[in-house]
């Protein structure tokens, strides 16, 4: 038996493309575009049997819910669960603001610190490499033998993969992945279980293309 993780990122964010802080009170869903890449990736689990996920789960953010429930709409799957631990860096007090907003209040978004609190009440980027790093342990272990589809975030995809893989982690040593595509397949897989992790695909988007 094998364990079988499919991290698939959100479809555009009306976030994003505003340049808005995008945690519980600035995330507004999917753009149009957004929610074109999960039809488009509906289809494509439609029409293809090497994804059937035993559990389907979504980052509780409103992006990646709304892209889990369009992507797998009609295709008779698991219901969608949320669950918060698979959330993007936690942001605290800068929730909702504008990049302007926050970089004059925080200064640049980008700082390179990694123990850098993204804002007060949030998380820093080695607090959240952490915080992804155990989700990953508790999904694995409760769903050992399955195959587990997680809708999430690029920084979740990027840090989960890396800390699966036994990579150096993606802020704690200045790892530098490329983020995937919005609606991207990043597939790990063990089999059988207790021997280490490996990389079937990373940034599959071939149903954008």
């Amino acid at each position: 038996m094998a364990t079988t993780l499919i991290l698939v990122r959100h479809g555009e964010a009306r976030a994003g493309v505003d340049h808005i802080i995008g945690g519980r009170d600035g995330c507004k869903g999917l753009t149009d575009i957004g929610r074109a890449q999960s039809a488009a990736l509906a289809a494509r689990f439609a029409r293809n049997a090497e994804f059937r996920p035993d559990v389907v789960i979504a980052s509780s953010l409103p992006r990646a819910v709304e892209t889990a429930e369009l992507a797998t709409a009609g295709l008779g799957w698991p219901a969608v669960q949320t669950l918060d631990s698979v959330i993007e860096q936690h942001v605290g007090e800068s929730d909702g603001l504008t990049l302007t907003e926050y970089e004059a209040r925080y200064g640049r978004i980008d700082n390179p610190d990694p123990d850098r609190l993204m804002a007060p009440g949030g998380e820093s980027p080695k607090m959240f490499d952490a915080r992804v790093a155990g989700a990953m342990d508790a999904l694995v272990d409760e769903y050992r033998d399955q195959t587990i589809m997680v809708f999430t975030h690029g920084g979740v995809v990027t840090a989960a993969t890396l800390y699966l893989l036994g990579a150096p982690g993606h802020h704690t040593t200045g790892t530098n992945w490329r983020p995937p595509r919005n609606t991207s397949l990043n597939v790990v897989f063990s089999s059988p279980p207790g021997e280490r992790w490996a990389l079937d695909r990373y940034n599959d988007a071939a149903h954008l293309d």
